[in-house]
C-alpha cells in the first residue's frame, strides 16, 4: 500500500492556528448572505477599504441584455492600483514582508522584500518609464520570469497608468498583434542549452504589433532559437553565435520602426 492510500483525506485544523483565523466560517456566510441581498451596499462598503483619488458613487452597473451588453463596477471611481498594494502599508507595515520569493534552485536563498524595498524599486522603475516617456494609456509586453522584477514591473506600469501584458515565449508575440508600445525584458541564457534575449523577442513583438513586414518572420527566427527545434540549433552551433545573428538581423529591421528609435534615443539621455 503506497503512502497516497493512508493518507487522511481530512486534516483538521490545529486550534491555535485556527484562533489567529481572520475571517470564521460564521463571518462569511453572514458577509456571503449581505452580498447576495444588497450588492450595492455590501460592495459600496468594501470600497471603502481603498484609497480612492475620487470615490465611486455607482456601485453596480449590470446588464445582461444582448443589445446592451455591460458589467461594470465602480465606473465613477479612481484610484491608482499601485498606490493601493504599496503607499497605503508605508506608514504601518512598512517593515513588514510584502513578497516573498522561492527561487527554483533549491540552493539559492529564498528573498523576502519588504513593502518599503518594493515600494522604492517600483519608484524607480516608473520613473525609468516615464522617462522613456511612456503614459498612461500606453501598452507595454512584459517579458520576465515570475521572479520578483516581474511583480516590480506590474507594479511600475500601474502606477505610471500603462497597460500591461506579462508575456511568456511566444505569447509576446500574440500580444504584439493586438498592438504594443513599449516592452520591458532581459537578456538571459537559460539552462536548458538554449539562449532568448528577452529584449529581442520584445522588438520582434513591436514589429508584429506595429504590422512591420518583417514582424512575423522575426518572430518566427526567434521562436526557432528558443524552441524544441532551437536546440537542435544550438548542438551544431554555438548558442552565442545564434543569439549575435538573431540579434543582428532583428536589430537592423528594428533600427526602421519609429518606436525602437524612441527608445534608442531615450536611453542616451542622461538620468
Amino acid at each position: 500500500m503506497s503512502q497516497t492510500d493512508t493518507a487522511p483525506s481530512v486534516y483538521p485544523v490545529p486550534a491555535d492556528f485556527a484562533a489567529r483565523a481572520r475571517i470564521r466560517r460564521e463571518d462569511y456566510e453572514r458577509d456571503y448572505a449581505a452580498a447576495v441581498a444588497d450588492p450595492e451596499a455590501y460592495w459600496g462598503r468594501i470600497a471603502q477599504r481603498l484609497d480612492w483619488f475620487k470615490a465611486p458613487t455607482k456601485i453596480k452597473d449590470v446588464s445582461y441584455h444582448v443589445e446592451d451588453f455591460h458589467i461594470r463596477w465602480f465606473e465613477d471611481g479612481e484610484l491608482n492600483a499601485s498606490v493601493n498594494c504599496l503607499d497605503r502599508h508605508l506608514a504601518t507595515r512598512g517593515d513588514k514582508t510584502a513578497l516573498i520569493f522561492e527561487p527554483d534552485d533549491p540552493a539559492t536563498p529564498s528573498q523576502r522584500i519588504s513593502y518599503r524595498e518594493l515600494y522604492e524599486r517600483v519608484c524607480k522603475l516608473a520613473n525609468a518609464l516615464r522617462h522613456l516617456g511612456v503614459k498612461k494609456g500606453d501598452r507595454v509586453t512584459i517579458y520576465l520570469p515570475m521572479i520578483p522584477d516581474a511583480v516590480v514591473a506590474m507594479q511600475a506600469c500601474a502606477r505610471v497608468g500603462a497597460i500591461h501584458f506579462r508575456a511568456l515565449a511566444m505569447a509576446g508575440a500574440l500580444a504584439g498583434l493586438g498592438g504594443v508600445n513599449y516592452v520591458l525584458g532581459y537578456k538571459q541564457y537559460y539552462e536548458e542549452g538554449f539562449a532568448a534575449g528577452a529584449g529581442f523577442l520584445g522588438i520582434a513583438v513591436a514589429l508584429v504589433g506595429r504590422n512591420h513586414p518583417a514582424g512575423v518572420p522575426v518572430a518566427a527566427l526567434l521562436f526557432a532559437t528558443i524552441s524544441q527545434g532551437g536546440l537542435a540549433v544550438n548542438a551544431i552551433v554555438p548558442k552565442q553565435m545564434v543569439e549575435v545573428l538573431t540579434a543582428v538581423v532583428i536589430i537592423a529591421v528594428a533600427a526602421t520602426v519609429p518606436e525602437v528609435q524612441r527608445l534608442a534615443a531615450g536611453a542616451r539621455k542622461p538620468a
